[in-house]
């Protein structure tokens, strides 16, 4: 299975876990072709695999391999980024879709390119799969407050400068998480 996904620009990598059932598998940090062989080696051998490479400064593709028939993976993909204020008011975007606006230019771009050619969910149509995620916002100063315009969500603030945000809209993964 080939999952293409985006993150921010400002976004830092630094950890990712896979459970497949019982099973976790914790991944290390290693240069692109060194990890890239790990991968292939395992996928040869049979064994269950995940590789997680950056494609551009904003989109991630992770490769699944050797998944058994009816086996539900759940990957888990830690990652820091610092938000900027725009006038006083901090907002966090994460994209959920690789679309079009991927490719480039305000066209889109190249109609070759990969991203654009990516299958993906359409405005109103409904996943496949099953949305949701846990934010741990942490904040130098104290929170005024929380909200969400483009989802439901459970916010919780276990300090004054924390907030715990989850989301499991089950539609929500064909738009971006504002």
């Amino acid at each position: 299975a080939i999952y293409t996904f985006p993150l921010s620009t400002k976004a830092a990598v630094y950890g990712m876990t896979m459970t497949i059932g019982s099973r976790v598998v914790r991944a290390t940090i290693e240069e692109k072709s060194k990890a890239r062989a790990a991968y292939e080696e395992a996928k040869d051998q049979g064994k269950r695999a995940s590789l997680l490479e950056q494609s551009r400064p904003n989109v991630f593709t992770m490769n699944v391999t050797n998944i058994a028939v009816g086996d539900t993976i759940e990957v888990e993909l830690r990652y820091t980024e610092v938000l900027v204020p725009e006038q006083g008011v901090y907002s966090f975007v994460y994209p959920t879709v690789v679309g079009p606006r991927y490719g480039g230019g305000a066209d889109g771009g190249d109609p070759n390119n990969a991203y654009i050619g990516s299958p993906y969910t359409h405005a109103g149509q409904q996943p496949t799969y099953t949305f949701g995620y846990t934010l741990r916002l942490h904040s130098a100063v104290p929170l005024q407050a929380v909200n969400s315009p483009s989802h439901n969500m459970t916010i919780s603030y276990p300090t004054l400068g924390t907030a715990t945000i989850s989301c499991n809209d089950a539609d929500g993964g064909n738009r971006d998480v504002v």
